[in-house]
């Protein structure tokens, strides 16, 4: 078995982030082809999802995750005063989504042009933001749920 030689490897090391970045950027742009919304109904291709939460049909009380999917196709239709509304944390998500997918473009340029000062920055920048985004994410639904359940 031979090991590839280090010239060889490095000149494939932004092919991970530019697919995952490309990725993360498709299938928010999928989302958005497929689902529309209104503040009361979610719609898949033009169809109306039908689908009632279980916990809030049982015992009155909307579950932590009521209205994530109207929220989001709120925010990716960029109707972001209602997708605040339904469910606030789901415009800091797709946010945080786009932001993640064009960070990791911007990673993957800078491995394939062999820039380490750059890619080094940019390593740390999405570390940082992720959690960043992440945690302000959690916060926000956490927020909203207990005030909605309280």
């Amino acid at each position: 078995m031979t090991v590839p030689a280090r010239s060889a490897w490095r000149a494939h090391r932004g092919a991970a982030p530019l697919a995952l970045g490309a990725a993360v950027l498709v299938q928010l742009v999928a989302l958005r082809l497929c689902f529309d919304a209104t503040p009361s109904r979610a719609f898949f291709l033009g169809h109306p999802l039908d689908v009632r939460c279980f916990v809030f049909a049982t015992i009155g009380v909307p579950c932590p995750m009521c209205g994530v999917t109207r929220g989001v196709a709120l925010a990716l239709h960029g109707a972001v005063a209602d997708a605040l509304r339904v469910f606030p944390a789901a415009p800091i998500a797709v946010a945080g989504l786009v932001v993640f997918g064009v960070s990791l473009l911007l990673l993957g340029a800078a491995e394939l042009q062999c820039r380490s000062v750059l890619s080094g920055i940019l390593g740390r920048w999405i570390r940082s933001s992720t959690v960043a985004s992440a945690a302000l994410t959690i916060a926000v639904w956490l927020a909203h749920w207990v005030s909605v359940v309280a």
